[in-house]
């Protein structure tokens, strides 16, 4: 595997004989979200980090 991928990204193959081959394949998940509003997981994260910073970011948007 290319030495520049991130950690998390992995990549599996292999032969008959069991000997692992490059395969240059890369899996890519893409999510997009729009609106006036983080993404509910994105809003949980602010307040995992700040707690209450949720609120204040719905308080936000409703002004």
């Amino acid at each position: 595997m290319p030495r520049d991928l991130p950690d998390n990204i992995h990549e599996e193959s292999g032969s008959a004989d069991g000997n692992r081959q490059d395969s240059g394949q890369v899996s890519l998940i893409r999510q997009e979200f729009a609106g006036p509003l983080p993404h509910p997981s994105v809003l949980a994260g602010y307040d995992d980090v700040v707690p209450g910073s949720a609120e204040r970011i719905l308080r936000m948007a409703e002004k």
